[in-house]
């Protein structure tokens, strides 16, 4: 049975801090998204995109896809991640994410509470790549599967 959908809420400061189970009910689903960095004014090369990061150039924006189920309904070591560049995968893995969701979704929401912020109900989260950061100039396209997750795809023209 399909577990409904239901509003986010924010997650405000906890005695204690969140925990995976803190969050769980915050949540309404995870899906596969893109993130756009704008790394303009980084040098090519291997290390340009981990620069970037490390000088807080982050996001410029995401290409969010979906349909995207649940917490409940989500396991992260079955999910298999397939990333393609005009059709050649770049990634085809199970488990690829750097760590499990609700762990992340659990760390962020600590680190902003510790900064005196709180999560709002309706924030998007980013919660790790399942690639390092790719560049890439020209007209390409992409596509991300994440098995029961769903999919994003973009093209750049």
């Amino acid at each position: 049975t399909r577990v409904p959908r239901r509003r986010w809420a924010p997650l405000a400061p906890v005695e204690g801090g969140h925990d995976p189970a803190t969050v769980m009910a915050a949540l309404d689903s995870f899906r596969p998204a893109f993130e756009i960095l704008d790394q303009r004014g980084f040098a090519p090369g291997d290390n340009a995109a981990f620069s970037a990061v490390a000088a807080d150039v982050f996001s410029e924006g995401l290409i969010l896809g979906g349909p995207g189920l649940s917490p409940e309904e989500t396991t992260p070591p079955a999910l298999r991640s397939v990333v393609t560049l005009d059709g050649e995968a770049l990634l085809d893995q199970e488990d690829a994410a750097p760590m499990h969701p609700l762990a992340a979704v659990a760390f962020l929401a600590n680190r902003f509470n510790r900064l005196g912020e709180t999560l709002q109900a309706g924030e998007v989260l980013l919660l790790g790549a399942h690639l390092p950061p790719y560049r890439h100039a020209g007209a390409s396209a992409f596509r991300f599967q994440l098995g029961a997750l769903g999919e994003v795809a973009f093209e750049i023209a």
